[in-house]
């Protein structure tokens, strides 16, 4: 894996990036706060708090987004070879190891999926809390990164969902920015509303050497015409440009991956599931 990496990523074109983002406030050490006795956010923020951890600078990452591209693509394997694997909103990956893989260091949700996953798990009555108990029983020890957090807003949610993971005894992380990421996100790429794709992309290469993107495809079709589903897990259907502008992101993604400054992976993969 290390050498695929090493053959696409320019270290020095990744390095800048890292430079440019961390300039335009994402500091690495700050970005992961990880949760104690409360929601330690302040935007002079400018070292770790005193008792409060953070999840360190990490080699290779895999960013994992939903597309239904990664569905008969045999990435399985390649992507659990990275160090640290990102993916979002509780896509599954059981039943697909073969194309998506199994490994999930952080699990990053956006704020929908963290609002219905405080309220399924604080409610046992609740008609979605058997399967939320057990989709966040199957993260031992993942980190949970509510990602458009922000406590100048109601976050009352938040504060839920950790109710509800101490309460169900379960050993997931809850992870934070020391700062609301949106607005950061939106003034670093100019793109309004932008995606929790384009949210995981950004905290990866600010703590990853090396980043490569799999499920990163906002379209119904190959340029061949084969028919894709929006999430390979689903039949969900999106409208690509109403709410986000994926057409967008996936250019800047085409653009970073020419660049050298990452590595997309739109292809079936070599390293092949055993």
């Amino acid at each position: 894996m290390s050498k695929v990496l090493n053959n696409h990523i320019k270290e020095r074109k990744a390095l800048r990036m890292r430079k440019r983002l961390q300039k335009a406030g994402f500091k690495p050490s700050l970005l992961t706060l990880i949760y104690k006795d409360g929601f330690n956010q302040n935007e002079s923020m400018t070292k770790l708090p005193d008792g409060i951890d953070s999840i360190p600078m990490q080699g290779t990452c895999a960013v994992v987004g939903s597309a239904g591209i990664l569905l008969n693509s045999s990435c399985g394997r390649e992507i659990d070879a990275h160090d640290f694997v990102f993916r979002g909103n509780l896509a599954q990956t059981i039943g697909f190891e073969q194309d998506v893989g199994s490994k999930i260091d952080m699990m990053v949700l956006n704020g929908a999926a963290s609002i219905k996953s405080g309220l399924c798990l604080t409610n046992t009555s609740n008609s979605c809390y058997r399967t939320s108990y057990e989709t966040f029983k199957e993260l031992h020890d993942t980190y949970i990164w509510i990602s458009k957090l922000n406590t100048a807003t109601n976050i009352s949610y938040a504060h839920n969902l950790v109710e509800g993971i101490e309460q169900n005894n379960l050993t997931v992380r809850i992870v934070y920015s020391y700062r609301g990421m949106l607005p950061l996100v939106k003034r670093s790429w100019k793109i309004n509303n932008p995606s929790l794709g384009l949210i995981m992309y950004t905290a990866a290469a600010t703590m990853c050497r090396r980043v490569s993107l799999y499920g990163f495809y906002p379209f119904y079709e190959l340029p061949n015409g084969q028919p894709l589903k929006h999430h390979y897990y689903d039949n969900r259907t999106l409208n690509y440009t109403t709410n986000h502008h994926m057409p967008a992101e996936y250019k800047l993604f085409k653009s970073l991956n020419k660049s050298r400054a990452i590595r997309l992976v739109s292809d079936k993969c070599r390293l092949k599931s055993s």
